[in-house]
């Protein structure tokens, strides 16, 4: 059976193959709650060595705010090269219990899916 929720102004599919489309800020802040679940998530990318993460924004990154950030489990950086330092939507599985290189992470994500570039920025 597939039921359509209202979440955070964002239609999402709640069912078995369909990935559910959250918020970064959802995954962190309760990345149990959606431990080994598929999703789609929007972020800014990184792919550099042992530093492979999904920032919410490119400022979280250049400042080293790992708090809001995801480590990558599944990226890297040869196939994934032409998202590096940008934003991406990135689809996978959670994993509340992988904090990446040295724990600096408060999760994970693995299993990576697929990873595409939202349309042109809004003007």
């Amino acid at each position: 059976m597939l039921r359509t929720i209202f979440f955070f102004g964002i239609f999402c599919l709640e069912a078995g193959a369909a990935p559910l489309f959250t918020s970064l800020i959802e995954v962190l802040s309760v990345p149990e709650k959606l431990n080994s679940k598929t999703v789609t998530l929007g972020g800014f990318l990184v792919l550099e060595h042992e530093g492979n993460a999904l920032y919410f924004h490119n400022e979280d990154y250049k400042h080293g705010l790992y708090a809001n950030s995801l480590w990558c489990a599944g990226c890297d950086l040869i196939k994934h090269k032409e998202f590096n330092k940008r934003y991406v939507y990135i689809e996978g599985v959670i994993d509340s219990k992988n904090y990446g290189h040295m724990g600096l992470w408060p999760a994970s994500i693995k299993e990576i899916k697929r990873i595409w570039e939202p349309s042109k920025p809004r003007p």
